[in-house]
């Protein structure tokens, strides 16, 4: 059980009135990209400070597949989205040029990309920051699955269902938690609280292959070409580190950078749950789900 100071911190992180929840399951994949790949991911204004699981000259990108089953904006509880998205992010960016208001650290979404749902579409442009071009694709067999955008990034997963190495996914999963930076189109920037609830999400190990295509950054291009990395977990956290989990998610409205977001990044008492439950994400539950209705 969480001790009572991390339940008081959390409890800080209010969503608002009027806000988005939802039933996560979501497969993450950090890897520590090259300083070029990096900075092309990014607006002139914002910039990347080192990260303590990044060696020297690379910085932690994310791409993160996330699914609700089911999720709902409570103004609406009775309208259920299901969420089928891509997001490309970078962690540990700062705004540059900030007077007033939260510099960072921010999780910057250069990108994201939807499955074809109209009420998702719709309510990503009400939040001010609709999907990039392309399309979400998926399937799955057995324990293996792909996800894929034609033409910029997919991932290859095979979920064998271990326990994560929790000290290293704790650090990845701090670096996770903190407020969402974004760009309307309009070229402004836009700010939303996520909280991926990690202190209280089932996690699951996973072996993992991510590729960037050059179609990933617009127009210019991806800095040498396509770039691809297999990870096992967190076993190589030179190189990155992936897993799964399962949690209820937050999201607030959008707002401006010069509020004071720090209350959505993780405090110095941030702990990921000891006291494991039965899978309950993945390949790996359904298959467990199946046989017990078999039985």
């Amino acid at each position: 059980m969480p001790d009572p100071q991390t339940i008081d911190y959390m409890a800080k992180r209010d969503p608002g009135f009027s806000h988005f929840i939802g039933a996560l399951d979501c497969t993450v994949a950090v890897h520590n990209a090259p300083m070029a790949v990096v900075q092309a991911l990014l607006p002139p204004n914002l910039q990347v400070k080192s990260s303590p699981t990044a060696p020297e000259g690379t910085s932690p990108i994310c791409v993160a597949y996330v699914r609700t089953d089911p999720s709902n904006w409570t103004l609406l509880p009775m309208v259920e989205v299901r969420v089928r998205a891509v997001a490309l992010m970078v962690f540990n960016v700062y705004i540059g040029d900030m007077r007033r208001g939260h510099p960072g650290p921010y999780t910057y979404v250069s990108r994201w990309w939807s499955a074809p749902d109209w009420k998702v579409r719709l309510g990503s442009r009400l939040w001010g920051v609709p999907p990039s071009q392309g399309t979400v694709e998926a399937g799955q067999a057995n324990l293996m699955s792909r996800v894929a955008v034609p033409g910029c990034v997919s991932l290859q997963t095979r979920d064998h269902g271990d326990i994560p190495e929790w000290p290293k996914v704790k650090q990845l999963a701090m670096q996770m938690q903190a407020p969402l930076l974004a760009k309307r189109p309009n070229g402004q920037l836009t700010v939303a609280g996520m909280n991926w609830n990690l202190a209280d999400a089932d996690m699951r190990s996973c072996e993992l292959t991510m590729t960037l295509e050059p179609g990933v950054v617009a127009g210019a291009g991806l800095p040498g070409g396509p770039l691809s990395c297999t990870m096992d977990g967190t076993r190589d956290m030179a190189v990155g580190g992936t897993f799964r989990f399962g949690s209820i998610c937050h999201l607030t409205h959008a707002g401006s950078p010069e509020r004071d977001w720090s209350e959505w990044k993780a405090g110095p008492r941030f702990r990921l749950r000891a006291d494991l439950s039965a899978i309950e994400v993945g390949p790996v539950a359904e298959k467990m789900r199946a046989a017990q209705l078999d039985s």
